[in-house]
């Protein structure tokens, strides 16, 4: 699981924290058992001066009692040189051989062992009490500290977010849109870099848009005097002769490249005015399949279109180009083709739109393939009508900047099948189902 840039560093923090306020807590812990045991040394070194000073003064018969009386649990013993006891004073327990639990110091006094001690238990459980009040917050205090850490943490990181945030909903159709730089400092400097790059982007797509639609533009005229020379050859030309053939195919090809070129045009324009339109999906299947129907029944080929009114949120001319560049391929590409079917209907919010055909269909080697530019649909299909391999990259241009999708599956009629999912609007009331035929 990767985590995030601010719980890392939280975790990381915490963690140093606790390992530091660990290490600050022995210390103080060690210090404070030092100073028990130094403050013990120097109350029985004290007593010990105090005791040799009694010896001094009743060398016979010492009365160590009131020089323990000053020190609770404070034992003083003098021994021979043999080893017999000469004197004691406190509540005793002191042998020759103290007990490990007892600290004692001794000295040699006129060739006695004089021993002062006092049990070290009282002084180790209190450092063990401290010790165990000090380790039980430990973890309180750390988690505080992990607490304090995090929220730091998280608004030094907030403004990073908000820059995420606001960077997150820009695309090419928001291109003149900036991000605010309100927060001081890096991040406005860096807030500044990124505008500077979204500069650049947009002055580049402007570009590549004016290039698109000046082209389409100087390509159309010559396009339609072409069309119409042709036209005026083949009305003075006999029929079924091989010129009229080579007129007919000549006019064919430019046809095909008025539509690409329409495409073109099409999505060159700007798209918040393409965003702002919505069609009647139905009725523009249906003004398509009325342009298409002569061709079709020339080719023999039965278009069956299944058309409801439903609104979705694409301009008419959009969705008729996407529609005719469909029917086209579908055309064009039919080699034993009898059937081209052109439907639309509302499914989860969302228009879908459907052309399929009983042709050879598309090549099993990718369904993505057919989107990409200048990859003509002619494997498996009719390889004397290739296409430019621009309309379907086009299409799906088109239907993706609508927030829609295009993709393509194997028919249930044998061929190819193109789904189109385009956001719906809300639903006219009239429905239709007009089958259009040769």
């Amino acid at each position: 699981m990767k985590l995030h840039y601010q719980t890392r560093l939280t975790l990381v923090a915490g963690l140093c924290s606790g390992l530091v306020i660990a290490l600050i807590f022995a210390t103080l812990l060690q210090l404070v058992a030092r100073s028990e045991s130094a403050g013990l040394q120097r109350d029985l070194q004290l007593c010990l001066e105090q005791a040799k000073a009694e010896i001094k003064e009743n060398p016979r018969k010492p009365d160590f009692n009131e020089v323990a009386g000053g020190y609770p649990g404070l034992s003083i013993v003098e021994y021979s040189l043999e080893g017999s006891l000469v004197g004691h004073g406190g509540p005793g327990g002191l042998t020759l051989h103290p007990p490990s639990s007892m600290a004692v110091i001794r000295t040699s006094v006129d060739g006695n062992t004089l021993e002062v001690g006092i049990s070290s238990q009282p002084t180790a459980a209190r450092v063990d009490h401290l010790t165990y009040l000090v380790w039980m917050f430990w973890a309180p205090l750390t988690a505080a500290v992990t607490l304090a850490i995090w929220f730091a943490a998280r608004s030094v990181f907030a403004p990073l977010k908000s820059i995420t945030d606001q960077a997150a909903i820009l695309d090419d159709r928001c291109l003149n849109v900036r991000l605010e730089m309100i927060y001081g400092g890096e991040y406005d400097l860096f807030t500044e870099k990124l505008n500077g790059l979204l500069d650049r982007i947009q002055s580049s797509f402007n570009r590549q848009e004016r290039f698109a639609c000046d082209a389409a533009h100087e390509l159309r005229t010559p396009l339609t005097v072409l069309s119409g020379q042709l036209q005026e050859k083949l009305r003075v030309t006999a029929l079924g002769s091989a010129e009229a053939g080579v007129y007919e195919g000549l006019l064919a090809e430019i046809e095909r490249l008025s539509s690409v070129v329409d495409m073109l045009l099409e999505s060159s324009r700007p798209k918040g005015i393409r965003n702002s339109q919505k069609a009647d999906v139905g009725e523009c299947l249906e003004r398509s399949a009325s342009r298409w129907l002569d061709r079709f029944t020339q080719r023999e080929v039965f278009l069956d279109v299944v058309a409801e009114s439903h609104l979705a949120a694409i301009s008419a001319s959009e969705i008729e180009t996407i529609i005719e560049n469909l029917l086209s391929n579908a055309l064009r590409t039919g080699i034993a083709k009898r059937i081209v079917r052109l439907q639309n209907f509302e499914l989860e919010a969302q228009n879908v739109i459907v052309v399929e055909d009983d042709g050879p269909g598309i090549p099993a080697q990718g369904t993505e393939s057919p989107f990409a530019p200048f990859v003509p649909t002619q494997a498996g299909r009719n390889p004397d009508k290739r296409g430019f391999g621009l309309g379907l990259a086009i299409c799906r241009r088109l239907i993706e900047d609508r927030d829609g999708q295009i993709e393509v599956e194997k028919s249930d009629l044998g061929g190819a099948k193109f789904i189109i999912r385009l956001p719906s609007s809300p639903s006219l009331t009239r429905h239709t189902e007009p089958h259009i035929g040769m």
